[in-house]
């Protein structure tokens, strides 16, 4: 089983670098997405080899649309690998990846 996570982190580097020092071991690939103003998340990232995926997508509506963020770094995830929205501040078990691998999940589904 591979994951790949998707987190959606502007200004919320204080929280995040928590989330990745946590969770960083669970996952086989991490995208963070942020905006071009926050300086302080891709250091975060590069520091735990993390992809960083910085666009102004969020303010093309002229509301913050998370959503096309996350369709960007979509187009990121390779066919084999499910795919986890993780909010920045949050913390899984750390028996996580052992509980997913254990279950039978089925790839016609989506989760939540």
């Amino acid at each position: 089983m591979r994951i790949h996570v998707i987190t959606v982190s502007v200004n919320y580097s204080d929280f995040l670098i928590h989330s990745v020092e946590a969770n960083r071991k669970l996952f086989d690939k991490w995208t963070i997405i942020t905006d071009f103003k926050d300086k302080e998340t891709e250091p975060i990232c590069n520091l735990n080899g993390i992809e960083c995926l910085k666009t102004d997508v969020f303010y093309t509506k002229g509301i913050f649309n998370k959503y096309a963020a996350i369709n960007e770094a979509l187009t990121k995830v390779e066919d084999d690998s499910w795919v986890l929205f993780l909010d920045s501040d949050i913390v899984l078990h750390f028996e996580t990846r052992r509980i997913l691998e254990c279950l039978r999940l089925d790839k016609s589904c989506i989760y939540g």
